[in-house]
């Protein structure tokens, strides 16, 4: 259209031409189409004409007005469709190379401050880590609502609203009302990473068995261990954890486990496990790792070992060879005992018989009862004699 007259602009970065022919980057004024009018020439008189310029916040509605020198007013309106950009009025105007002068007289200028919040999007530690956006039902104005909601936000899941742990300020509600003209304050969504979890339990048995395979005592089998691999899918770095207690894990908003026994490592031991005794047994062969006949030893596990499974194989105890009887003892000779005494010549009727003990000893071996024998013989011989005797008396009185 030819000049003079008014219409709305947009600015792009183009490459552009100057007089030397030399292409160069410029911010570019083109015409939006359809919102351009014709100016009378007799406006260009050196008088100040009547512009407003109104700006709806709650519509977004941006009306310009001129009154032409014959009265008529012209009036251009547009809207401004992206909520989230800043907005800044300016008045300016160029002659291009024209050298005309050119004035505005502000006469009025009313402005209502709207009321607004803000909304962040942030991890544990107070990053931000999306933008998002705030609505105005009802327009952006004291007593009006507003309204923000969650995101999704990849690798990430929403925990809280912040209450002053990870940015230092407690977050306004999700939704709420404005109570004062400018900034109302932050809504603050906290997201932490979605961690994951892979877990792998190990275990330990030990069997005791005798050669045929036979059980010989009870069987081991220790407590397993739980290993918790958790991966923080931000920067896929990984943490393991273990526990002889719990078998799976609740992680809290760090990946940490919540439950008590947990303990951050990515190995541990089984504790040495010392033989059974078996009566009329002894061991023979332990196939544990680092083991003697005595006991498995202790044994170090990861987060890709595999079950441990031992065998403690005993044998009989060797018969005990019996021991040989002490031979008999000989038996001692029987002692002889003492030659009868011959007896005495027998002596006449009268006298006494006399009895010759001199040089006489018993041996040593039960002597005091061979003595009594010995002496007792001796009275029988001395009795028989006197015996004789008396008979041989008696026939020589009938003779």
């Amino acid at each position: 259209m030819n000049a003079p007259y008014g219409t709305f602009v947009d600015t792009e970065n183009e490459e552009v031409a100057t007089k030397d022919g030399i292409k160069v980057q410029r911010w570019w004024a083109k015409d939006v189409d359809g919102t351009s009018q014709a100016l009378s020439e007799s406006d260009v008189n050196g008088q100040f004409h009547d512009f407003t310029v109104d700006y709806d916040g709650d519509t977004r509605t941006l009306t310009i007005k001129y009154t032409q020198t014959s009265g008529k007013i012209l009036t251009w309106t547009t809207t401004v469709s992206n909520s989230n950009q800043a907005m800044a009025m300016i008045v300016s105007a160029s002659t291009g190379g024209a050298k005309n002068l050119q004035q505005f007289e502000i006469m009025s200028f009313d402005f209502k401050q709207a009321a607004t919040v803000n909304v962040k999007y942030v991890d544990t530690k107070g990053n931000q880590i999306a933008q998002g956006e705030v609505t105005y039902p009802n327009g952006a104005n004291v007593n009006g609502t507003y309204t923000t909601g969650q995101l999704e936000i990849p690798n990430y899941k929403f925990v809280r609203m912040d209450d002053g742990t990870a940015t230092g300020a407690k977050s306004l509600p999700a939704t709420g009302t404005l109570t004062k003209a400018g900034d109302n304050g932050t809504v603050i969504y906290v997201y932490a990473p979605a961690y994951t979890q892979t877990s792998k339990t190990i275990s330990e048995t030990i069997k005791y068995i005798d050669q045929d395979g036979k059980e010989v005592a009870i069987g081991y089998t220790a407590d397993p261990i739980t290993f918790v691999t958790v991966t923080n899918p931000v920067d896929n770095t990984t943490t393991t954890y273990y526990s002889t207690k719990a078998k799976t894990a609740t992680l809290d908003d760090n990946g940490v486990p919540t439950e008590a026994g947990w303990t951050k490592a990515d190995s541990t031991d089984f504790a040495e496990v010392v033989n059974p005794e078996v009566d009329g047994y002894k061991v023979i062969s332990n196939d544990a790792p680092n083991s003697d006949l005595t006991s498995v030893a202790v044994q170090t596990v990861y987060t890709n070992s595999s079950d441990l499974d031992f065998t403690v194989v005993y044998a009989k105890n060797a018969p005990t060879k019996p021991v040989d009887p002490s031979q008999p003892t000989t038996p001692i000779k029987p002692i002889n005992p003492s030659q009868s005494t011959t007896p005495a010549k027998p002596v006449q009727a009268g006298q006494a018989a006399a009895t010759n003990f001199v040089d006489q000893r018993l041996p040593q071996t039960d002597e005091t009862d061979q003595r009594h024998m010995t002496l007792s013989g001796l009275l029988l011989l001395a009795m028989s004699s006197l015996l004789g005797l008396f008979g041989m008396t008696k026939r020589q009185r009938k003779e």
